[in-house]
């Protein structure tokens, strides 16, 4: 099979009562959190719930425009007797720019009596890229949410709990797991990161995870970018995706072998440069260093307009603007910019190793950036 709507067409008509919750269902239901849910998937207050094929109806009832590969899976899972009468409960969305924090999840009530709950990635505005930075010296607040919101999905539910998602919402999984009241975790049956950042040692106490990383799943594609940054827990299973290099992040791009996730040889060799570039971004930098950075960082952009990740796609002078704004910052805040342009730059078009020694040099970056804005679409993706 191609790729998830493959396996929703072939794979539809068999029941979660014959066949339990497996690894492409993970990533179907994880990648429903991308679709707003916003009064279609109850609250957890409210005692109700909703199947997913009446979901979709009222979610299409209100949605304009062309329909987007999420709906399209929305849609298929909908028509198909697998998950057309999977119940959804407990979608919670937060999103505030003032403290740093985006949020999302749901959870989805299985008919053999287990629950799978799925965290969101990221997504386009750079509050919750500042959020993922901030990882590099604090447990966010992102990350508080999902252990509470796991917590009280235990609470109103009693079967085994898989706990999943995908890019950043892979590594909120992995969080609340660890770090969720005993009688949760005991309940815990799966683990699932989808291609999902990692952690810092300094910042998370790594023993947390001991007690569920036989139950983790760590699925990345071959050009891996997003899971090589910060530290693991557990090795990675390496899937085949139908996209090329940064693309491959899209989770509906994975290709499906039966109700498996495809495997794939190895990840790419470009790929462990940006993950060394990364690592030594926060390694070498002591965590006050990183928080001035950091702020500095997206302060700059902030005041250069930029509020989406589409908004870099403007042209040259929104990123002229930038740059400028980076280099009174000062060496330290535009020499730690270049790296994740370079960092970025060396596995898109394979740059030597040789390159990144340039990024000493602060003037690097803007001249990097006016270089950028003769690009209509920079190379990267939210997590």
């Amino acid at each position: 099979m191609d790729n998830l709507l493959d396996y929703m067409e072939e794979h539809g008509g068999v029941l979660f009562e014959e066949e339990p919750l497996n690894e492409a269902d993970n990533l179907a239901l994880c990648q429903l959190t991308y679709c707003d849910l916003e009064d279609v998937v109850p609250g957890l207050g409210s005692g109700r719930s909703v199947t997913v094929a009446r979901a979709w109806r009222a979610y299409e009832a209100r949605r304009h425009g062309p329909m987007r590969r999420f709906e399209n899976l929305f849609s298929a899972m909908a028509r198909s007797q697998r998950f057309g009468c999977v119940r959804l409960i407990g979608w919670k969305e937060r999103f505030d720019p003032k403290q740093h924090e985006q949020f999302g999840a749901y959870t989805a009530l299985l008919p053999d009596g287990t629950a799978y709950i799925a965290f969101r990635g990221t997504g386009h505005h750079i509050s919750g890229w500042r959020e993922n930075f901030m990882m590099s010296y604090k447990v966010v607040a992102a990350q508080l949410d999902a252990q509470r919101y796991l917590d009280c999905v235990a609470r109103v539910t009693t079967g085994a709990l898989h706990v999943g998602g995908h890019s950043k919402g892979g590594n909120l999984a992995a969080y609340a797991a660890a770090f969720c009241e005993p009688a949760t975790r005991e309940r815990i049956c799966d683990v699932w990161c989808n291609d999902s950042p990692g952690f810092v040692r300094e910042v998370v106490d790594f023993d947390a995870f001991a007690p569920i990383a036989n139950r983790m799943h760590l699925f990345v594609p071959e050009f891996c970018v997003v899971a090589g940054i910060m530290e693991q827990v557990v090795r990675p299973t390496v899937v085949a995706s139908a996209q090329q290099r940064y693309r491959q992040h899209d989770a509906l791009s994975w290709r499906i072998d039966g109700t498996m996730l495809a495997r794939a040889e190895a990840i790419a060799p470009e790929c462990r440069l940006t993950g060394q570039v990364f690592h030594h971004l926060v390694y070498s930098r002591s965590r006050k260093e990183r928080v001035r950075i950091v702020n500095r960082l997206f302060d700059a952009i902030s005041q250069s307009g930029i509020e989406t990740i589409g908004d870099f796609a403007r042209g040259g002078s929104t990123l002229k603007r930038l740059a400028m704004r980076l280099y009174r910052c000062g060496k330290a805040t535009c020499a730690a910019a270049g790296e994740v342009m370079v960092g970025i730059a060396a596995a898109a078009v394979s740059l030597p190793a040789g390159v990144v020694a340039l990024i000493n040099y602060p003037l690097v970056f803007p001249a990097l950036v006016s270089l950028a804005g003769t690009m209509r679409r920079l190379p990267f993706r939210p997590f």
